[in-house]
């Protein structure tokens, strides 16, 4: 009997201090307030469970929280805070049923951390806004122009035989363009030519047909070729007597041409094209017609011509 007074008084004293801490509180724990109307709420396991919670993990928060349930008829109201940041508090909302007892301690427990991770996570910020691309007015690329396939041109030309009196004519001519640089040509031509003497007059006439090939440069604005090929036709060299005066006259023909080179330069301008073109050939067929007291008319050993020419592009 002699101890019964010392045991009970350090069993009044520890009672007190943990009744003292529990009004007071710890500033550097969690703190946790259950309503008196919460009666199925277990207070001491659910501040065990959170203090545990706290030295497990001091990065969660646990530490400076304020955790306090109240309860409205069958509905338990938890709300977390914490102290100092001056946010606002988070709550959510249980049934009564589902906080009961030491289960439900844990229940709030775990509820109380996620509401704390919640508001622990800051908000991911927000995308700046890319800036919109400048679409500057950019116009449609050209359509390409289809390239002509064939030329047709008339001409007119002067031919010259030894350089002497031209042969003044006309003609035609077709170009094949779509073999890449490589062009072909065929032309038909007329040439005459009226000579007066003092007995009368002569007549020269000369009809020729040529094939050519070679190089041929084509742009858009302007052209440019260089071909060789084969001229051949026929010739005709008549005579006319003066009035009064009964001289002899007569006429000769044959076939005439031979090998010629041809160069030619020419601008286009939409579908319509122009151009220049110089020619030089060996006579292989030679015509030749005879005049009393002046020289001979002669369609023999080269010539020389020249042309303009207009037409379209097909």
């Amino acid at each position: 009997m002699r101890h019964a007074v010392p045991i009970c008084a350090l069993a009044l004293g520890l009672v007190g201090a943990r009744a003292a801490a529990a009004a007071t509180g710890d500033d550097s724990g969690v703190r946790v307030a259950v309503a008196d109307t919460c009666t199925r709420v277990d207070r001491a396991q659910l501040s065990r469970l959170l203090n545990i919670e706290q030295r497990r993990d001091a990065d969660s928060g646990v530490e400076q929280a304020r955790v306090s349930v109240a309860c409205e008829s069958d509905a338990v109201i938890l709300r977390v805070e914490e102290r100092g940041d001056g946010s606002p508090p988070r709550t959510r909302t249980l049934r009564a049923a589902d906080v009961t007892g030491e289960v439900g301690a844990r229940v709030l427990a775990l509820a109380a951390i996620e509401l704390l991770n919640a508001r622990s996570v800051p908000p991911a910020p927000e995308p700046e806004p890319k800036p919109e691309p400048v679409h500057s007015a950019v116009p449609p690329p050209p359509r390409p122009v289809p390239q002509p396939k064939v030329r047709l041109m008339a001409l007119a030309l002067v031919r010259s035989f030894r350089a002497e009196r031209p042969l003044v004519g006309y003609g035609s001519s077709v170009d094949y363009l779509r073999l890449a640089h490589f062009g072909l040509k065929l032309d038909f031509d007329l040439a005459l030519d009226d000579r007066r003497y003092d007995l009368g007059r002569a007549h020269v006439q000369l009809m020729t047909l040529s094939a050519q090939a070679g190089y041929l440069l084509l742009r858009n604005s302007w052209w440019a070729q260089i071909f060789g090929g084969y001229r051949f036709g026929s010739g005709r060299i008549s005579g006319e007597s003066a009035a009064g005066v009964g001289a002899a006259v007569g006429a000769v023909s044959g076939p005439c041409g031979g090998p010629l080179l041809a160069l030619g330069l020419g601008s286009s301008y939409g579908i319509w094209s122009f151009g220049l073109g110089a020619e030089a050939g060996l006579v292989s067929f030679p015509i030749e017609g005879r005049v009393e007291g002046h020289q001979p008319i002669s369609l023999n050993r080269y010539w020389l011509g020249s042309s303009l020419s207009v037409g379209v592009l097909l």
